[in-house]
């Protein structure tokens, strides 16, 4: 059985990946859209490798930790 602490941490956690998974979508989306400009889609991938930069470490998919064998989930 886990810490309280712990479970607490992931929580938290998957909270934060919820919290940024919507803004990281959406860039993805205009990155890996073809019909966008070129320009359009090298900004999007800028302003991307920026949120990763900026965001807090626990923000995304991979620092949530998998509760017995199951992956985490982003969407709700």
């Amino acid at each position: 059985m886990a810490k309280k602490s712990s479970i607490e941490n992931n929580k938290r956690r998957q909270r934060l990946v919820k919290k940024f998974a919507g803004r990281r979508e959406r860039l993805l989306t205009v990155a890996n859209d073809d019909s966008k400009g070129m320009d359009e889609r090298f900004e999007a991938r800028l302003k991307l490798a920026a949120c990763r930069a900026t965001a807090p470490r626990h923000a995304f998919a991979t620092a949530a930790k998998c509760p017995a064998g199951r992956a985490p989930s982003t969407a709700s």
